[in-house]
């Protein structure tokens, strides 16, 4: 659709001015002004006629999935269907104030010849999770003295998909104690094959001599054959406390995004060893992702943990979990541990193995200025210091320090799995 410029209004503005002076002086010389900007204004019309815009336009983004940190890129192909040039052509492809151009542009003025074909490209740097639609392109096109202008939106848009980044973690023992049936490397405390030294017993005619402990053979008079402990897998529930008090921090550093990040690192890692891994997101939507094996659903983890938004749930932490699974699974609880019913809640889950990892609010309140708010904020700490002494007479709590990698923190796990099994 053909549109006046702004600057038609004030040309007929500025024309209206030049008649009340002349009526008003009762002179008509001034009234000769008006005739070179008509003139203008048909000049215009004639030489550019602005028609309709038929320009197709295509879009694409590689990939259309990627971490935090990580950037994407779009391609444009704009192409001229008609047989007459494009002397101004104005394109901008919208784009989420979330993602941040860190190469080329979004927004291009060029021409086009006749059935010409142009290509421009772009990158964003992905800095925040979510998803993110990029589009519509808008196009925009005037004649040679900007009188006239056509506008066209062309809804061609791309959905990014920014993931949380996640820390690769050592495969190492975690505190498990409940182990399914399938083979995998988490120690079941049952005799089988695996690495872990589990005792000793008589030798029986048949037993590979590799497995013939002999100091303990010639200290005992026969022959004896140590025992390893079987290594299965475990089916692991990982519960992420998104309740408001994980809102604290800036973002997008905040005990949320501390707390999602740990998330999806504990999940790859669990995968990788074999494990049936749930999600479930405790919050005021409180949402269940069912369990599974492989990347596959690693992918399916990571997507859920997108679109994760802070809220306080009117249910405690363990709601259902005997409804949910058949057998009692490992429970990993992530969380800021600030809401003061967390103690009874995780008491209230009797009978199953639970560990936790806690982000701490150390980071936070050095970031901040106010005295009065450090002060509030290190009024929480002691009472989360209190939380966690309480808890851990019932379960083993990593004090995540976030100035320092999750895989230094779960360093702690192994010396207490260590500690508990002697």
């Amino acid at each position: 659709m053909v549109m006046l410029s702004q600057r038609v209004p004030l040309l007929i503005t500025f024309s209206a001015s030049l008649i009340l002076i002349s009526i008003a002086l009762r002179d008509w010389q001034p009234l000769i002004l008006i005739l070179p900007l008509a003139s203008l204004f048909l000049l215009a019309r004639t030489i550019s006629p602005i028609g309709e815009l038929n320009v197709e336009v295509k879009k694409k983004l590689t990939p259309d999935s990627v971490m935090i940190g990580e950037t994407a890129t779009v391609n444009i192909e704009i192409a001229n269907k008609t047989k007459e040039k494009i002397d101004f052509l104005e394109i901008y492809d919208r784009l989420p104030r979330e993602l941040t151009i860190t190469k080329g542009t979004n927004h291009l003025v060029l021409s086009l010849n006749p059935e010409e074909k142009l290509v421009f490209t772009y990158e964003v740097l992905c800095a925040q999770r979510g998803k993110y639609e990029i589009g519509p392109v808008y196009l925009r096109t005037q004649d040679t003295l900007g009188f006239n202008f056509n506008e066209s939106t062309q809804s061609i848009t791309s959905m990014l998909h920014v993931i949380p980044s996640i820390e690769k973690l050592r495969s190492s023992d975690l505190p498990f104690k409940q182990t399914g049936q399938w083979p995998g490397i988490i120690h079941s405390s049952r005799r089988g094959t695996g690495m872990e030294f589990y005792g000793l017993r008589d030798y029986v005619p048949g037993d590979e001599l590799g497995r013939v402990e002999w100091k303990a053979s010639a200290r005992m008079g026969k022959l004896m054959t140590i025992e390893r402990e079987s290594e299965r897998s475990a089916n692991i529930v990982i519960i992420l406390d998104a309740g408001e008090d994980s809102n604290l921090g800036k973002s997008p550093e905040t005990l949320l995004e501390c707390s999602i990040k740990a998330a999806g690192s504990l999940a790859s890692l669990l995968l990788n060893l074999g494990n049936q891994v749930s999600l479930i997101i405790h919050c005021k939507n409180r949402g269940w992702l069912p369990g599974g094996f492989g990347k596959r659903h690693l992918r399916r983890i990571l997507d859920y943990l997108t679109s994760v938004e802070v809220g306080d749930a009117e249910v405690p932490i363990g709601f259902e979990l005997p409804y949910i699974f058949t057998s009692r699974p490992q429970v990993v609880l992530i969380s800021p541990l600030l809401d003061p019913n967390i103690v009874e809640n995780v008491r209230a889950l009797v009978g199953y193995s639970i560990f936790v990892i806690s982000p701490s609010l150390s980071n936070i309140i050095n970031d901040q200025t106010s005295e009065m708010t450090k002060l509030t904020l290190r009024v929480l700490a002691l009472e989360r210091r209190n939380i966690i002494s309480e808890l851990r007479r019932y379960c083993m709590v990593v004090d995540w320090d976030l100035q320092v990698p999750l895989r230094t923190a779960m360093k702690e796990v192994r010396r207490w799995y260590v500690q508990t099994r002697h």
